[in-house]
C-alpha cells in the first residue's frame, strides 16, 4: 500500500471515529420506586446495558442526576434556597431571603428608599434594585429609560444597547426582522427570538421533521443555516433531542410576549418575570397554568423531552408543575386588546 493510500485510509478511520453516533442512556423507573431493596438510599443505578434505574427518595431528599458519571447515586438532603421577593413561600416568611412576607403568601423585600447592602439586590422588593453607589433600593427603569444591565430594568424588560451610545430598557420581542442589535443584546429582544450572523434580528429557521433522534450526534437539519446535532437528555427510551426555537414553538413564544407586556411584577433578578406574583396580571388559574406550560416548554423542552414519571421530580421539577396538562388551545393571546397593544409595541 502506497503512502497516499495509507493517508486516505487513516482519514477514513479518523472520520469514522469522530462521527460514530453515541447511544444515550435510558432512564427508567424502578418497580415500586425501589432501586435496591438492600440499600434504600440508592436513588439511581446504571447497569451494564447503560440503563439507569431510578427510584424514590425519602421526604426532604433528592437525587442529583449530575452525579451520573458514577454508576450509583445516593439520595441527599435538598438544598433549600431562600426565596426572592415575588415568589411564594410555603409556610412562613422565614423561607424568604428578606424574612418578610405579605398576607397573600408572597415574599417581599425592602421598600424604595430603604437601605441595602452592597450588591444586595436580593434585599429590595419587586421591580426595585440596590444602587451600588448609595446602597439604597431604587425603582427599576421603565421602557425607554436608561440602564446598564438587566437588573436595572423592570422584571418584564431587557437592557438594550439600541442607539450605540447608551443602554435603554426595552420589551421582549420588540425588534422586527432586520433590526441591528447592539453589543450584548439578547436574542429574546427580537420578535423572532433569533439573531443572524451579522447581528440582526432574523426569522428563525425551522427544524425539519421530528425533534427526537435515535442517537447523540445525529444531524438536526433546519429550513436554512448550518445543521446542528442532537444531544442526550434523560429520555426514558434513550433518545437524543434536537433543539427547537421560536419558529417551531411560535404559539408558546407569542403567549410569553403577551404575558410580559401585561407588566407582571417580579424581582429584577428573575428572568422573564417567572414568579408566582405574575399570577396577578392574568384572568384565572387556567390561563396562569397555560403560561407556565408555555415558558417550561420554550426553555426546557430539550432537557425534559421523554422523561419517565419518576424523573420529573429530579429534572426541572418546576416544568412539570403544569407540563402534563393540555393547554394547546390556550397558547394564544387572550384578548384582542392584548393583540393590539403587542402590535403597537412591535411596530
Amino acid at each position: 500500500m502506497c503512502i497516499r493510500d495509507r493517508y486516505f485510509l487513516f482519514l477514513l478511520v479518523a472520520l469514522a471515529f469522530f462521527t460514530t453516533a453515541k447511544l444515550c442512556r435510558k432512564f427508567v423507573c424502578a418497580p415500586d420506586g425501589e432501586v435496591d431493596p438492600e440499600e434504600p438510599m440508592i436513588c439511581a443505578k446504571r447497569d451494564k446495558n447503560n440503563v439507569v434505574i431510578v427510584g424514590d427518595c425519602p421526604e426532604g431528599m433528592t437525587c442529583d442526576m449530575n452525579d451520573m458519571q458514577n454508576h450509583t447515586i445516593y439520595c441527599h438532603k435538598k438544598i433549600e434556597h431562600k426565596k426572592l421577593p415575588g415568589q411564594k413561600f410555603a409556610n412562613s416568611p422565614a423561607e424568604c431571603f428578606s424574612g418578610k412576607g405579605d398576607s397573600e403568601g408572597f415574599c417581599r423585600g425592602n421598600p424604595a428608599g430603604s437601605s441595602c447592602a452592597k450588591d444586595g439586590v436580593a434585599e429590595c422588593d419587586v421591580d426595585l434594585y440596590c444602587h451600588p453607589a448609595v446602597n439604597i433600593c431604587l425603582e427599576a427603569s421603565n421602557t425607554g429609560e436608561y440602564c446598564n444591565d438587566y437588573t436595572k430594568c423592570k422584571s418584564n424588560l431587557l437592557c438594550s444597547w439600541e442607539d450605540g451610545t447608551r443602554y435603554r430598557c426595552r420589551s421582549y420581542g420588540v425588534y422586527p426582522n432586520g433590526k441591528l442589535l447592539g453589543l450584548g443584546d439578547e436574542k429574546e429582544i427580537c420578535q423572532s427570538d433569533y439573531v443572524s450572523e451579522n447581528s440582526r434580528c432574523e426569522e428563525a429557521p425551522q427544524l425539519l421533521g421530528s425533534n427526537v433522534r435515535d442517537n447523540e450526534g445525529d444531524k438536526c437539519e433546519y429550513t436554512r443555516g448550518y445543521p446542528e446535532y442532537s444531544s442526550c437528555g434523560y429520555h426514558e427510551k434513550g433518545k437524543a433531542v434536537c433543539r427547537r426555537g421560536a419558529k417551531d414553538l411560535e404559539k408558546e413564544w407569542k403567549m410569553i410576549i403577551a404575558y410580559l407586556n401585561r407588566k407582571p411584577k417580579c424581582h429584577v433578578s428573575i428572568p422573564m418575570a417567572q414568579c408566582e406574583m405574575g399570577r396577578k396580571v392574568v384572568k384565572d388559574q387556567k390561563e396562569w397554568e397555560a403560561i407556565w406550560f408555555a415558558i417550561s416548554k420554550f426553555h426546557w423542552e430539550q432537557h425534559i423531552e421523554g422523561l419517565a414519571p419518576c424523573m420529573r421530580k429530579y429534572v426541572h421539577p418546576e416544568a412539570f408543575k403544569y407540563i402534563n396538562k393540555d393547554y394547546s388551545s390556550s397558547l394564544v393571546p387572550i384578548s384582542m386588546l392584548t393583540l393590539i397593544s403587542l402590535a403597537i409595541v412591535i411596530f
